[in-house]
């Protein structure tokens, strides 16, 4: 060994001692570092003999109780409750459900596929038309300002034009008209405005599409809103006082006498228009502006635009419109009640109009039947009896349903029934359910539909808890005796869907089973069930979040029949997903090992894996394979790994399509024979020995399956790990050999998130990791030393993907010096259990160390030689180079010895002659901690001396003529 010339000379290295060096001790803490400290109140009394000077950051501490943020978002939330309840008028509850919440589903529900014919006036944009307002202040009798008025209003009429729109056609249409109301608005054009606004309530009378009227309210009343808005907005600024703000509420002695005036033509324009529909809704639109003219008088006005709406012919269009002045009197005042009392009495008495024959035509005309005509009614009726009985107290509800159980044989009484069960707090409904089902099965079938009636009750209980579950089972037979007996599909899966939801939440899965089983019966017939995907997937999301037992539910001897009800492949696939979903969502930390339960998602995830091809987007093949991994992942047969790992072969064949699935089947695996390992305590019969050699032999033929280079080397490393934990040298060795032959093919780029990314470092942090476990890996009685580490290194050297700049093949060099480093040593740093690694195996003979040394020699040659061939391309890097190898070096080698004390040295010369900033302020912390190191050892002491004699000598050179050739030139002294 003594004959051997080499600039790297390992030193020997106790690795017990080292490491309780740096295992310092520890104390636990209570307190986080960052937190807030908090004094109380005690602790800041300070005495009065106290020094007079004062801490500025303490003098307040007294008065602090929480940290400044949490103080500034209290006042930020103490403000804002203040604002708000110094509101204008009185809102309403957060228990009464707003309007917009409403809207949205009115609009879902009532839709066409029909055209609608709108019909609106062609605006004259003659300069003809342009309103001399000048002439109103010349005007004095009533009769020549009435006359200006209409000719305003006329001014802007032209022609009529009637369009057939689809339903999206429309309702852009009369987003336009708001968009024009609004700019007229904002150019000055009131009277346009208005026009506007009385056009759009003219389109409320066209009744040529019935079904799409709510919707249509909904759109229209919505730019009503926000002529209303404008009208007060603009009110509201003309009494701020000049340069002054805006006022947050109506003070009525306050408010300027031209306010007033404004408001009042508000008021005389709309009361002259000659439509009485338009008259009433557009007034109602403004009448909040009454309160710039007296703080009562809107009360009387509503109370009379509800019974001016008894002048409108049709019932439907004379509901709605009532239904919007309920509305506007819940923004004003939510107290006054009368003229909601009007417009719920006046709309049950219209109902007897339904039966005339001028009614039944209008509606038979466009093929409509009672109970669906009916049913239209229910947004605007529902909406009146809302306001109606929120916060009534019990004994005028009690009036009121007994007013309605009495009439139920008339035609309103079905829609009024309904409204109630809508409107009705739930747990009132939960507490009379037997009486509302027999009031439901008391109405009028050709009147109004049970079905709705049914569906509204099965709603109403839902939000509300039962007393005890299950619940009581009569309620179910009552209802369900009925249900059943329909013949209409449509009917039937209305309540079905509500039903089966509560039965899911509060009955015992017997019923469930026997519900399942009767939306077969009713659906199978003529195939029916493909008109109701929708609705049948809805009621297995259901199922899914409400029977907490997965395995109970896929056990019911009905549920795979109700799913070979989805036979549309898209369908089919939807419904797989939402399954797989909610068994992944459940609990992710829960594991199964029922073979019914396993079986049924195996099937889902079968057919859902069957879908995916060449044309599927990556989005959806990434929720693909997460749900497919999650699946594997919750599969658990806990001590009885055969079945499990039989699991896994099954598993391959069924889902082979997706990389990142046979990935998590080999971590499986792998966590299979780890998990053994644990079991047996590290000693293995012949059995389990057998098992991790299954174990492993499924790796080795999984993983050429994949496609991605970089999966594949770190699976084989992670494979080899695995075998020399168990035992099992042979195998660990063939993983190893499989990845250093892949390094010697792998690509210069690989794909990261879709992206072509350079392999380099990618391939250090997976080489290091190779070199970490060859540490401890036995040499094969065969084959030569360190066979594998030889291996390894000679693919490092010959590695084509590397290019000439790159760092990554001298930096794989400096780690291989390291790791010879360590084999030479008398101890290795780390062991297998019951492994007898080289240590061991050679016990420090001569030949072995002696083949070490030759091996460091050529590979300090290589990079010596690397560092020269740099220093002509990029001298800044080869400095950062010189200074990895400066630490590697200085860490690894003796530096007792001068060969390796010179050319240390002559290193640092190399790495300060073209020091990039961050590389100098590594060298300076580096410095730092070899002047640490110089305490306790002789060595670092040397070499600190001659470091600094360097930099002094350096210092006071101010001329550098030396090439870097010549620096390089200088490590060839070294011996």
């Amino acid at each position: 060994m003594s004959s051997i010339s080499s600039k790297w000379v390992p030193k020997q290295r106790d690795y017990v001692s080292e490491h309780k060096q740096f295992n310092k001790p520890t104390t636990v803490t209570t307190n986080h570092p960052l937190g807030v400290i908090v004094a109380s109140k005690q602790q800041t009394v300070t005495s009065t003999t106290s020094s007079p000077i004062i801490d500025p950051l303490s003098a307040k501490i007294s008065q602090v109780d929480i940290d400044p943020l949490s103080r500034a978002l209290s006042a930020a939330i103490s403000t804002n409750k203040k604002e708000s309840s110094d509101g204008i008028a009185a809102t309403t509850p957060d228990t009464f459900e707003p309007w917009s919440s409403k809207k949205s589903l009115i609009l879902n529900q009532y839709s066409t596929t029909k055209k609608i014919s709108m019909t609106t006036a062609m605006n004259n944009t003659n300069d003809e038309a342009t309103i001399d307002n000048s002439k109103a202040s010349d005007m004095t009798t009533t009769s020549e300002r009435i006359k200006n008025r209409l000719e305003q209003l006329d001014a802007f009429e032209g022609g009529q034009q009637t369009q057939s729109l689809t339903q999206q056609e429309y309702i852009n249409r009369i987003n336009e008209m708001s968009r024009d109301m609004s700019q007229a608005w904002k150019s000055d054009q009131r009277v346009k405005t208005l026009k506007i606004a009385i056009q759009c309530c003219k389109l409320l009378a066209d009744m040529n599409v019935m079904e799409f009227y709510p919707s249509k309210f909904c759109l229209i009343t919505d730019v009503l809103d926000t002529f209303g808005k404008m009208v007060y907005t603009r009110l509201l600024e003309k009494c701020a006082p000049p340069n002054g703000k805006i006022p947050d509420r109506i003070v009525i002695d306050l408010v300027p006498e031209t306010t007033r005036e404004t408001a009042r033509n508000w008021f005389y324009k709309i009361a002259i228009i000659r439509e009485l529909l338009p008259r009433i809704l557009v007034e109602a639109a403004i009448l909040k502006c009454y309160n710039f003219l007296s703080a009562t008088h809107y009360q009387s006005t509503l109370v009379q635009l509800v019974k001016m709406c008894r002048g409108i012919g049709d019932p439907l269009v004379a509901a709605y419109a009532r239904c919007y002045i309920c509305r506007v009197s819940i923004d004003i005042d939510f107290k006054h009640r009368e003229p909601i009392e009007v417009a719920f009495t006046d709309l049950c008495q219209s109902f007897h109009q339904i039966t005339t024959p001028t009614v039944k035509n209008l509606y038979a005309s466009q093929k409509l039947t009672t109970s669906i005509y009916l049913s239209l009614y229910s947004p605007a009726l529902d909406w009146v009896v809302q306001c109606l009985l929120h916060k009534l107290d019990d004994k005028k509800i009690e009036q009121m349903i007994n007013k309605t159980k009495a009439g139920l044989d008339v035609p309103s009484g079905g829609i009024v029934l309904n409204a109630l069960l809508n409107t009705l707090p739930p747990s009132h409904v939960r507490a009379k359910v037997q009486t509302y089902i027999g009031m439901i099965n008391d109405c009028d079938e050709q009147y109004f539909p049970k079905s709705i009636l049914y569906r509204s009750l099965g709603l109403s209980l839902l939000l509300s808890p039962p007393e005890s579950t299950p619940s009581d089972i009569q309620i179910l037979s009552s209802v369900w005796k009925v249900v059943t007996k329909f013949k209409d599909p449509s009917s039937y899966m209305a309540c079905a869907e509500v039903w089966t939801e509560l039965i899911s939440k509060e009955y015992t899965i017997r019923e469930v089973n026997t519900m399942i089983g009767d939306i077969i019966k009713h659906l199978t017939p003529d195939r029916a069930f493909e008109e109701y995907y929708g609705r049948l997937h809805a009621i297995m999301i259901k199922l899914l979040t409400n029977v907490e037992d997965f395995a109970a539910l896929f056990s019911m001897d009905k549920i795979l029949p109700f799913l070979d009800l989805f036979q549309r492949e898209n369908v089919r696939v939807d419904i797989f997903k939402s399954i797989l979903h909610a068994f992944v969502s459940r609990n992710s930390q829960e594991k199964t090992n029922d073979p019914v339960l396993i079986a049924a998602m195996i099937h889902c995830a079968k057919c859902v894996h069957d879908t995916l091809g060449a044309l599927t987007n990556d989005d959806e093949l990434r929720e693909v394979s997460g749900l497919l991994s999650a699946i594997i992942r919750k599969v658990d047969y806990g001590k009885d790994v055969e079945q499990e790992l039989k699991f896994c072969v099954e598993a391959r064949g069924l889902f082979g399509y997706i990389d990142s699935v046979t990935i998590t089947l080999i971590q499986k695996v792998n966590k299979l024979a780890i998990s053994t390992y644990h079991n047996v305590n590290g000693v293995h019969s012949a059995a389990t020995s057998s098992f991790i050699r299954a174990c492993m032999a499924f790796c080795y033929i999984t993983i050429p399956t994949l496609e991605h280079p970089l999966h594949k080397l770190q699976l084989y490393t992670l494979c080899s790990q695995t075998a020399y934990l168990n035992q099992s040298p042979s195998q660990g060795d063939g993983f190893l050999k499989t990845a250093i032959t892949l390094l010697s093919e792998f690509p210069k780029q690989i794909e990261i998130e879709g992206k072509p990314i350079s392999s380099d470092r990618y391939l250090y942090e997976s080489i290091t990791n190779i070199m970490g476990t060859l540490v401890v890996v036995p040499d094969n009685p065969d084959g030569s030393v360190l066979y594998l580490a030889n291996g390894l290194s000679n693919v490092i050297s010959q590695m084509k993907c590397f290019d000439e700049a790159s760092e990554t093949r001298a930096l794989l060099l400096m780690n291989m010096l390291c790791f010879l480093t360590t084999q030479v040593q008398s101890t290795l740093p780390y062991h297998i259990p019951k492994v007898e690694s080289n240590d061991t195996l050679y016990g420090n003979d001569e030949n072995f160390i002696n083949e070490i040394h030759q091996r460091l020699s050529r590979l300090c040659e290589q990079i010596i030689q690397i560092l020269k061939d740099m220093g002509n391309t990029n001298p800044k890097r080869q400095s950062s180079l010189a200074l990895e190898f400066f630490n590697r070096f200085i860490a690894h080698t003796d530096l007792s010895q001068p060969k390796c004390l010179k050319f240390v040295v002559n290193l640092w010369n190399l790495i300060q002659k073209n020091a990039s900033p961050d590389t100098q302020k590594t060298a300076k912390r580096m410095l730092i901690a070899i002047e640490i190191n110089s305490n306790s050892d002789q060595s670092f002491k040397h070499l600190l001396e001659l470091l600094s004699g360097t930099m002094n000598e350096t210092s006071r050179v101010s001329s550098r003529s030396s090439s870097t050739s010549n620096s390089i030139q200088s490590f060839n002294t070294g011996d």
